[in-house]
């Protein structure tokens, strides 16, 4: 069988992305599925641009039931919704266009991106429509789900042949709007990783995703940097994503070193994982890094619930990134834990997938 990958990750600076999608590619090719096509991230996404019916505003009223169970968690708001007559003509305008042929499978890479009605997440949900009708089967796989409009979520995931949610918070939304899903941990806890170095004088601070839309301060950052310093460690600000240069400046300022994965390999991130005896901040995927390599982490909240479901999904509290904590509380899955969360991405990939 022959399969597009929509949502390409791999060409991102960011490990995380690299990781994640070297890893579907051979969870898929085990199955004896053939890539014939590859669509990178942002594919498509120009066309779902005027699809809200009002300005997106992450400080809009928060559903009762964000409120109920999540708090004042700062990614518990209620979305925007969608212009669903806009989106239905984005789809056609995009179908006229997109080439799907030679494909009898068309696998989404969703990775974190079905969330709060944004563009990426209306695109690849209308990439989905769009091979349902051409009669293309379709998957979405790696996916948080959160804050969409369930009028979109109910027409296209229903119709899908797999829908892989990677963490509990996402399967838990799906439910409540009646749509069936499977928890299939993020694929990146299947990734083989090099053993630890015996020196691990470092600590990978990252402020993350909140930092991007201005929802972390910089003087948190500041305390949070000077906290790690105080507390013995030798702190690196690593750069995952563009929106991490935003913030550089402050470590620099404090005499503190940068790690820019922009200009390093793999195996120059692996090794500098490897020398760290702790991971801090709000990157989803360097926390589930660390924790291959058996390094201690404290994270903070991110644009989704993404961190605190993967702590959920690894049997661990929610151990948030505190500078009042002296010691910092920091916490890590045991191998037994790890080596079974990478048995269900391989088993459920192999059962799904295996012609």
């Amino acid at each position: 069988m022959n399969y597009l990958l929509a949502n390409d990750t791999s060409n991102s600076m960011n490990p995380g992305c690299k990781g994640t999608v070297a890893v579907l590619r051979s969870c898929l090719a085990s199955c004896g599925l053939k890539e014939v096509a590859a669509l990178p991230v942002g594919t498509g996404k120009e066309y779902f641009q005027e699809c809200h019916e009002e300005p997106w505003n992450p400080w809009k009223e928060r559903s009762w039931f964000d409120r109920l169970i999540y708090g004042t968690q700062p990614w518990a708001f209620h979305p925007a919704k969608v212009n669903l007559s806009a989106w239905h003509t984005a789809v056609q305008t995009w179908c006229e266009s997109v080439d799907l042929s030679g494909a009898d499978h068309v696998v989404i890479n969703a990775e974190g991106t079905i969330h709060h009605n944004q563009g990426s997440a209306l695109a690849l949900l209308g990439l989905a429509k769009i091979a349902q009708i051409k009669g293309i089967q379709v998957s979405l796989v790696n996916g948080t789900f959160q804050s969409m409009d369930p009028r979109v979520l109910r027409e296209v995931l229903p119709g899908c042949w797999k829908v892989f949610v990677r963490e509990p918070f996402s399967l838990r939304y799906l439910k409540r709007l009646s749509i069936d899903s499977q928890l299939v941990p993020d694929c990146l806890f299947a990734y083989a990783l090099p053993a630890a170095s015996t020196e691990r004088p470092y600590c990978l601070y990252s402020p993350g995703a909140l930092a991007d839309s201005h929802m972390i301060s910089e003087a948190e950052i500041i305390s949070e940097l000077q906290a790690i310093q105080q507390n013995g460690f030798e702190p690196i600000y690593i750069i995952m994503e563009d929106s991490d240069r935003r913030h550089a400046s402050i470590a620099e300022g404090l005499g503190i070193p940068l790690a820019d994965m922009a200009s390093q390999t793999m195996e120059q991130f692996m090794e500098l994982l490897g020398k760290s005896f702790a991971v801090l901040g709000g990157r989803y995927h360097l926390t589930i890094y660390a924790w291959l390599m058996q390094t201690q982490t404290a994270a903070r909240s991110s644009n989704t619930w993404k961190m605190e479901a993967v702590h959920k999904l690894a049997g661990l509290p929610w151990t948030r990134l505190d500078v009042r904590r002296s010691p910092l509380k920091t916490v890590c899955p045991s191998p037994a834990k790890l080596s079974e969360l990478k048995s269900q991405v391989l088993g459920a990939y192999r059962a799904g997938f295996t012609p």
